[in-house]
């Protein structure tokens, strides 16, 4: 399982230098950013993730509970923390209704223009992490024959290893995956 696979391509794209050591030191984002923006941390994390995805304050209110007004103060403040995530929101709008990944994979939508940001904003990371999961699944089934991979989801892989191999394969299948 990728740690926080999504928000770490987001970090990046996003070019957030602050965000980019919180993770590096493995601080808990989540608690840090419920600071940012006057959540809780279980509110922080999920609010965080969809306004990193588009959600407007519209969206959001029902799912928090609050008004429209406390999730635009919300989201006024991420953005001002992290004015990185709005400047890659800008970019993204600007290439639709076509989106590229660091893999140089493309997807054009084709849906209504004033659906695609979100769209387009999920794409990017969820289709980066999959790729990096999957470069992994091939470097494993190489290295490991005696590995059986059972399935890849999203961020992580499904394996099967005999069990008295479990102490020595264990470790150098993380070595591998990292």
């Amino acid at each position: 399982d990728l740690d926080r696979a999504d928000l770490q391509v987001v970090v990046w794209e996003a070019e957030d230098e602050e965000l980019k050591q919180m993770l590096h030191e493995g601080v808990d984002i989540h608690s840090e950013n419920a600071k940012v923006v006057g959540l809780s941390r279980y509110e922080a994390k999920q609010f965080v993730h969809a306004t990193n995805y588009g959600a407007g304050a519209r969206k959001l209110s029902p799912l928090f509970n609050k008004t429209v007004h406390e999730m635009e103060i919300a989201q006024a403040r991420w953005f001002s923390a992290h004015p990185g995530i709005e400047r890659w929101h800008r970019r993204t709008a600007l290439g639709l209704p076509k989106v590229s990944n660091k893999f140089d994979y493309q997807i054009h939508f084709f849906d209504r223009p004033d659906t695609l940001l979100p769209k387009a904003l999920a794409w990017i990371p969820q289709s980066t992490v999959a790729i990096v999961i999957n470069h992994g699944l091939v470097a494993l089934d190489k290295q490991f024959p005696e590995v059986q991979i059972l399935l890849q989801v999203h961020d992580s892989l499904l394996l099967q290893i005999p069990t008295e191999q479990v102490d020595i394969l264990l470790p150098q299948l993380t070595k591998a995956m990292e």
